[in-house]
């Protein structure tokens, strides 16, 4: 969307040349298409009999859901605004919002004007009050921070209410008030102020003090604390109606600003969640080296930008191959946090040769003593002889890996022990052990690609045993056969992470 900082001038520059109601309407509506061209709306006017009529309709035609804004100031209702709620930017909504109270003031002007013709004095007035608004609006949109916003507010209701004593407050999350800017106003008169003003008062008096809420789509949002004018008189009708204004431009500031700051705070967690998603494919096995008397392939699709999958390849230093599959319980940053862990002492371990029963005892040790209670981990962990004649394997309550022999038959790799990190000791722990010939195929994979297949539960499995062992099918194509692809589209979101090894054996 266009910034609002280059928006509201010039709409405020064109309303201010308007003649009439219809002209200040047809500009409301130009600057809208301008900003969203996509957002469908329809203008309606209230003519002298309190009677609507559409004057303007933008975009396609309104139907389903929709919303309605009122444009309402001063007591006097002018019309309504009809947009289309399908797909609408929050952010629109807000810009939309702004404008409709600029133009409401606009139409409010306009009808004071044209009651007032006669009266040059009120007459100017009018247009006093209505340059000062615009100045107020041009001065507080520029402002980021809640601070700043208030201060430039204040520095407003100084000049134009001749006041040298004014706080504004305003009401945080969970019901909490708090005053942000004030001159003038002491300690205990804030916290006498804090205990009786009424979070969602419109207009009362506190020990001498005038409170006027600052009121935004229905909500307070907090008040002016507005304290006596210089020459002791009593707050104009045009006064109370200035503080009203200022109070509402305040409102939908401060709610810009917490939007803004919301969305500089998710801007900055997807950059740190895409480096970090960076990092942990770098902590993949590279599929591009050699290992002697066999060929690998794999694929990792995590379900968020980082997943708790663990997939590695390790060469022992004898040539032997270590193969490992990990899913750590849950997902996101702290599942990939203890995935790297675990892959750092897989890695250690195996290069200090120890056997495959060692390696799963200490990573059972490292889980249980470094994470929460409710953590675990499953893993597969397969070493491979240095010819590949056969192999032993350890399963830890992970999804039997899938090994196809040569003569089309395939077997399950369940035994081993239970899932890592529940228990601070293993007992019983099982291996199995395997001959392999030239044309069989391990098949790796976590519960993501067996959750993947819905209803059909053996889906893998039948892809598996479609294939020949002199076929050229990698990871990637295996999971193309299941329906599986990556993918950054949205409507490619996967619930869990989904990883799968494959090897043949040449």
């Amino acid at each position: 969307m266009n910034s609002l900082r280059s928006i509201l001038p010039d709409f405020l520059h064109e309303l201010s040349k308007a003649h009439d109601e219809y002209e200040a309407c047809v500009i409301f509506a130009d600057t809208l298409c301008s900003a969203d061209p996509t957002l469908a709306f329809e203008v309606f006017l209230r003519d002298s009999d309190f009677g609507l009529h559409s004057i303007i309709q933008r975009g396609h035609s309104i139907g389903g859901e929709y919303d309605v804004m009122y444009l309402n100031h001063g007591g006097i209702l002018h019309g309504e605004i009809h947009y289309s709620t399908s797909g609408v930017n929050p952010e629109y909504i807000q810009l939309l919002s702004i404008m409709n109270a600029i133009t409401s003031l606009m139409l409010s002007t306009m009808t004071n004007r044209n009651r007032a013709s006669n009266n040059s004095r009120n007459l100017g007035r009018t247009a006093l009050l209505m340059t000062t608004i615009m100045e107020m609006l041009s001065d507080i949109i520029l402002q980021s921070t809640p601070k700043g916003i208030a201060d430039i507010g204040g520095q407003f209701l100084m000049g134009q209410l001749m006041i040298g004593t004014y706080g504004i407050l305003i009401k945080e999350k969970h019901g909490n008030k708090d005053f942000i800017s004030s001159n003038g106003i002491s300690n205990e008169q804030r916290l006498h102020i804090l205990s009786q003003i009424d979070p969602d008062l419109e207009c009362s008096t506190i020990d001498g003090f005038t409170c006027i809420g600052m009121i935004h789509g229905g909500y307070s949002h907090g008040a002016l604390i507005l304290g006596p004018q210089s020459n002791m008189r009593s707050y104009s009708d045009d006064d109370m109606y200035f503080a009203s204004m200022l109070g509402m431009v305040i409102a939908v500031s401060l709610e810009r600003a917490r939007l803004y700051a919301e969305e500089q705070k998710l801007n900055q967690l997807q950059k740190e969640m895409e480096n970090a998603a960076i990092v942990q494919n770098n902590l993949f096995p590279s599929f591009d080296r050699q290992y002697p008397h066999c060929e690998l392939s794999g694929i990792h699709i995590p379900s968020l930008e980082i997943g708790g999958d663990y997939m590695d390849v390790i060469p022992y230093p004898d040539g032997s191959l270590a193969l490992i599959m990990a899913d750590v319980s849950g997902k996101g940053i702290g599942s990939a946090m203890i995935m790297s862990m675990v892959k750092s002492a897989c890695t250690l371990l195996v290069k200090q040769e120890k056997t495959p029963e060692d390696i799963i005892r200490e990573i059972n040790a490292l889980i249980y003593e470094h994470t929460a209670s409710d953590i675990f981990v499953t893993c597969i962990f397969i070493k491979m002889h240095v010819d590949r004649t056969s192999f032993i394997s350890i399963n830890a309550g992970h999804e039997a890996p899938f090994l196809k022999q040569s003569n089309g038959s395939i077997n399950g790799l369940e035994k081993g022990c239970m899932v890592l990190g529940v228990l601070k000791e293993l007992h019983g722990i099982e291996s199995e052990m395997f001959p392999l010939e030239c044309g069989d195929m391990l098949c790796l994979y976590t519960d993501g690609v067996h959750d993947s297949s819905l209803h059909e539960n053996n889906l893998l499995k039948e892809q598996l045993s479609q294939i020949s062992g002199g076929d050229a099918l990698s990871a990637h194509q295996l999971l193309s056969k299941m329906g599986i692809v990556e993918s950054d589209a949205q409507s490619n979101y996967v619930v869990d992470d989904m990883t799968l090894l494959l090897l043949r054996i040449v």
